[in-house]
């Protein structure tokens, strides 16, 4: 691979990215309001910028095996679900062991089979169907667009973008990580909460600010008991239910015994 294919790759990585944060900052906010809720944009993704890396890394792994293979529509969709399932599920488990709090949970819906609510079915053929559509659809003017800018322009481009990616990306950590004992062992989506706390986190020059920002983790604090309280409740019903079925069976097996 050449230095300019490489910038190019570079490139397709950031556009997705920003792609990917449109799209399901759109589809959550859209989802919330059919659910009754308040109309309020939800903004996705982990970093203070509007990218989301694991919407371009899946784009360009997507885009760069399904190239190297020449595989058929059908074998196209299977491989892009398996690659897109594998980063969303190791991207979850990484971020979850740094900041001890789950970034998206599918396990809520029991109409949605999944895999330790990491990933989910529904999610898997929508990475397939979205994939085929960035393929053979999108992927050609973006090609397009991005052979139309000269190679120095790209390059200086590239370069804008990496530095403002690494800065965002150690900002965010830094912000992050002051939440994460708060939130230590969250099972509920939190992203949009976190993202806004993460934000007022560096706007604490003024009182408004700092009082967002501890809204902001009260908010998620809230959230974070209420989940473990439904989970206890869960569990206990389970055991009550399970010792149930015990004591009938036991009480069943003395009253065969005593007609024995």
């Amino acid at each position: 691979m050449t230095a300019d294919e490489l910038i190019k790759w570079l490139l397709y990585f950031f556009i997705y990215s920003v792609l990917g944060y449109l799209f399901e900052s759109i589809f959550c906010t859209v989802n919330a309001w059919r659910k009754g809720d308040e109309i309020e944009f939800k903004n996705r993704g982990f970093l203070f910028g509007p990218w989301i890396p694991i919407w371009g890394s899946g784009a360009v792994a997507s885009l760069f095996l399904t190239g190297i293979f020449d595989l058929p529509w059908w074998g196209d969709f299977l491989l892009i679900v398996i690659i897109g399932s594998l980063i969303e599920y190791f991207t979850s488990l990484v971020m979850e062991r740094m900041f001890h709090v789950r970034w998206w949970d599918y396990s809520k819906n029991k109409h949605n089979p999944n895999l330790d609510g990491r990933i989910s079915l529904k999610t898997s053929l929508g990475f397939g169907v979205g994939g085929l559509f960035v393929k053979y659809c999108l992927h050609p003017d973006i090609t397009a667009f991005v052979d139309s800018i000269p190679q120095i322009w790209r390059a200086v481009l590239v370069l804008l973008l990496t530095v403002i990616f690494v800065i965002d990306i150690v900002m965010t950590n830094i912000a992050t990580s002051t939440v994460k004992n708060a939130l230590d062992g969250g099972h509920v989506d939190l992203t949009s909460e976190i993202k806004r706390y993460v934000r007022n986190y560096y706007r604490k020059t003024t009182r408004e600010n700092r009082r967002r920002a501890r809204l902001a983790l009260k908010h998620m604090k809230k959230l974070q008991k209420e989940t473990v309280k439904k989970l206890r409740s869960a569990r206990r019903a389970a055991r009550q239910k399970f010792s149930r079925e015990i004591a009938t069976n036991n009480l069943e097996d003395a009253k065969n015994r005593k007609k024995k």
